[in-house]
């Protein structure tokens, strides 16, 4: 961070200078994979616990708890399991050095 506050982007260069060793290591992969999969679980046992008391508890139920529900239900569990495949392959796969010649 610049004295000014503002965070300055590394250069083309300075990425370029990065060793391989350095790039494949991922100290947070594992705990936030592991975030990832509770997510995925607590997510999945609030949305079941709704639905119980939706059907069983309530007079009357609108369409939004059938269409936006199940809709942001399915949309967090596509983030979380994006979020574990992501981090089970490595970021740059096709990532190589390239010299200008």
């Amino acid at each position: 961070m610049s004295s000014s506050g503002t965070v300055s982007l590394p250069t083309a260069e300075e990425l370029m200078a990065l060793s391989p060793e350095y790039l494949a290591e991922s100290s947070d992969a594992y705990r936030v994979t592991i975030t990832g999969a509770v997510l995925l679980v607590v997510i999945t046992v609030v949305y079941a616990l709704f639905l119980v008391s939706r059907r069983f508890c309530a007079e009357r139920n609108g369409w939004e708890v059938w269409v936006l529900y199940p809709l942001s239900y399915l949309m967090s569990l596509g983030l979380c399991i994006d979020i574990i495949r992501k981090l089970e392959s490595p970021p740059f796969p096709n990532w190589t050095k390239t010299e200008n010649t």
